[in-house]
Formats: C-alpha cells, sequence, structure tokens
C-alpha cells in the first residue's frame, strides 16, 4: 500500500485524495497562477480594471508623522528608541523545525510581543487593531490549578486589558488540536481557581478568528495607522459623504491625485468605522464596503 492510501482515508474514483489533489493542482506555481485567473474572472465580471500600471512620475506617501516608534531628542536630533524585549514570564525557544516563533512589534508600548507559532503571529496583531484593547502582555499570565488532586500551572500567551478596565487572559491553540490537548478543561480549571487576581476571564482563540484573511486586514490597518495623512484622510471622508448604499474599494480610489494616499486613507476610513465592508474576510479592491452611518 503506497503513503497516499496509508495515510488518506478518502479515496475518490479509486484515487487516494492527496494524488488526485496534485493531479489537479499540481505543484504550488500552478496553483497561484490559477487563483490569480480566477481573481482577472472576478474582475471582468465587476466590470473592473485592476489598477496594476506604473505609474510615470513617483508619488511618495507624506505621513504625519516622521518617524515610526518611539523617539527622543538630543542635541543632534530625533533619536530612535529600540523596542523593549519582551516581558513574558516564559522564555521562547526560537529554534523550532515544527512552528514559527519570533516577535511582533506593539508600537503603542515600543515593545516586542513573542511568538510560538504562526497563529499567535497573527493574533498579536488583530489583537492591536482592536481599539478597544488598551494594553497586551504576552506569556502571562502563570495560573496554578489543582487537577484531580495534582498540582499544575500554565502560563497564557496573551493578556489584554479592555478600555472598561476588563481583563482577558488568552490561550492559543489550532482548532484541530484543541480537544486533544485538553486546553478547555485547563481552561476552565483556571477560571475556577487561580486566574481571580491577574485576570477577570479567560479565553481561547484558534486559527478560525486568527484567519490569514483577518490578519491581511490587521496588517494593512496597523501600516495605514503609521502612515496616516490629515489631509488624505479628509478628502476620502469627503469622498464617502457622497455615496449612497455601497460601492467597491476600487471605485473610492478612482480620480484621486494619489492611489497610494487614497488607499491609505480608506484603511484610515475602515479602522475608524467610517466604512464597514459588506462581507467578512479580506478586503481587496472588489469588496464591497458601505457607509457606517453610527460615525
Amino acid at each position: 500500500m503506497s503513503n497516499d492510501q496509508t495515510f488518506s482515508p478518502l479515496l475518490i474514483g479509486g484515487i487516494p485524495a492527496a494524488e488526485l489533489r496534485r493531479k489537479l493542482y499540481g505543484h504550488r506555481g500552478r496553483l497561484r497562477n490559477n487563483r490569480g485567473i480566477l481573481e482577472q474572472v472576478q474582475y471582468d465580471r465587476a466590470g473592473v480594471a485592476p489598477i496594476n500600471q506604473t505609474p510615470e512620475s513617483t508619488v511618495y506617501l507624506t505621513p504625519d508623522r516622521e518617524h515610526v516608534g518611539a523617539t527622543t531628542s538630543d542635541e543632534f536630533g530625533d533619536v530612535w528608541i529600540e523596542p523593549t524585549p519582551s516581558s513574558g514570564l516564559r522564555s521562547v525557544d526560537f529554534k523550532s523545525t515544527s512552528s514559527f516563533r519570533g516577535h511582533v512589534p506593539y508600537r503603542d508600548q515600543n515593545t516586542r510581543l513573542a511568538a510560538e507559532s504562526m497563529i499567535e503571529a497573527r493574533l498579536a496583531k488583530i489583537l492591536q487593531v482592536n481599539r478597544r484593547i488598551v494594553d497586551i502582555r504576552d506569556q502571562y499570565p502563570l495560573c496554578h490549578y489543582l487537577d484531580d488532586g495534582e498540582q499544575r500551572e500554565t502560563i497564557f500567551d496573551y493578556w489584554v486589558q479592555l478600555d472598561n478596565q476588563m481583563r482577558v487572559a488568552i490561550a492559543v491553540k489550532p482548532a484541530n488540536r484543541v480537544r486533544k490537548s485538553g486546553i478547555l478543561r485547563t481552561l476552565k480549571l483556571c477560571a475556577e481557581q487561580g486566574i481571580g487576581s491577574y485576570a477577570d476571564r479567560v479565553a481561547l482563540f484558534t486559527d478560525i478568528p486568527a484567519s490569514l484573511d483577518n490578519e491581511y486586514n490587521a496588517a494593512w490597518i496597523l501600516r495605514s495607522r503609521r502612515a496616516f495623512n490629515q489631509a488624505e484622510f479628509d478628502q476620502a471622508l469627503a469622498r464617502i459623504q457622497t455615496v449612497y448604499g455601497s460601492t467597491r474599494f476600487h471605485d473610492l480610489l478612482l480620480g484621486a491625485p494619489s492611489q497610494a494616499g487614497r488607499r491609505t486613507a480608506i484603511w484610515n476610513l475602515i479602522d475608524e468605522g467610517y466604512l464597514v465592508a459588506e462581507e467578512p474576510g479580506r478586503i481587496k479592491d472588489l469588496s464591497w464596503l458601505r457607509h457606517n452611518l453610527t460615525n
């Protein structure tokens, strides 16, 4: 029996699923090409021409803030302050052959958040764009608890404080490992026994809310915050005031003196709540946006 038949319980027409996928999609490069073709079809059906031409002259973004991150001043001018190391209770070993491990910058506090997996790294960005969150800590807090009379301990992956002072200890697990890992029982015992002085509640995040699409949107929002320009923002805000109903992201770019500046401003409007996506998922040029009348 082949390896495919051993590890692939699903057979389609007598062909192992893994082999069928290879026949249909080929290597990754071909799959990326297929995605590009599909996206082009979507543009054609929407009657939208993608803006992918190189302009004749370069127009640079002009953010209101001259520096990214914290700075101080001395006799030589502004000096950049390096983000402080992670303050987590667990020392993360960044050498791993099984998962991504690294740091995600947390610019609001000018520090670094340690991530032991790609899901944690994605979640670190997503948490930063939530305007209700005023503070984030990584690898914190430490919880001691009893499990069937045995003393145990666990360190949460993240801890956040909301604008209403509520504190939430967050554990991160892939969705397909939640049941096997026993994390739900651990969270229940911690909530009942030993987390009260550190957090008001516990939460579990998986790769479903911390998805690639949500990370994509969060990364654009974080980038647009750094490149915020008040004049561009005001022009984009005036533009959406003339829109009734929903409009495509692409249509809001038309006629802008600077496509990059307008794109940044649109993401600022999404960040501020002036624009809301009609459907969940990755926000792209073909996405429908509506004006949030409550803002």
